[in-house]
């Protein structure tokens, strides 16, 4: 039911004024649910990107390589040398100067971030010291991340987030309510059952 009432919203958000951010981490990636958030973009329930450089690397890592992390999604089995597969699209990346400058040259064909690019969907890559690279479009400063992302928020309706560790708790607001996603299994075998809205 609370899965229902958050797609409920989306699509009423969609319909009227509003904008959905997703604040996203890798776990989109590691998890194969890339394809759905890329999905959403392009339907048009996505209209701001906020993530970290692990994001949108592993989002081209699964692009370029099929895999995240060095481990193919497909068969959830490491590739050879995968370990090296996100410098390799790091790298790529690099070469063509920039995320949207891969989708124009057609390095970039899909993924979280070509859909960003090719829906005009903003997004802010916020930097932090351990990023490997990073991509081109990482905001290393913290302070100018915070106002790039500070100056998107406005018509912002819905913001939804990705969950890291079980037991911590994830706010999604949406309209007039504020649900919180806590994850209580560590299989995460009944998730939708596993959230529990707030009073």
């Amino acid at each position: 039911a609370l899965i229902r009432e958050i797609a409920r919203d989306l699509v009423n958000n969609r319909r009227g004024a509003g904008q959905t951010l997703i604040v996203g981490g890798p776990a989109i990636v590691h998890t194969g649910s890339g394809p759905l958030i890329s999905q959403l973009i392009r339907g048009g329930y996505i209209n701001k990107l906020f993530a970290g450089n692990a994001l949108a690397t592993h989002d081209i890592e699964q692009a370029l390589f099929g895999t995240s992390l060095g481990v193919g999604l497909e068969k959830g089995l490491p590739f050879r040398h995968g370990h090296q597969h996100h410098l390799r699209a790091i790298n790529a990346i690099r070469r063509a100067g920039s995320v949207a400058k891969a989708v124009e040259q057609g390095v970039l064909t899909s993924g979280v971030m070509h859909a960003a690019v090719t829906c005009n969907v903003p997004f802010v890559l916020a930097g932090r010291i351990r990023d490997d690279g990073p991509l081109p479009e990482v905001v290393t400063d913290v302070v100018t991340a915070q106002k790039r992302m500070r100056a998107l928020l406005p018509g912002v309706e819905v913001c939804g987030t990705t969950m890291v560790f079980p037991n911590c708790s994830t706010f999604v607001a949406a309209n007039d309510r504020v649900y919180q996603l806590r994850v209580l299994t560590l299989e995460g075998e009944a998730m939708g059952q596993s959230f529990v809205p707030m009073p």
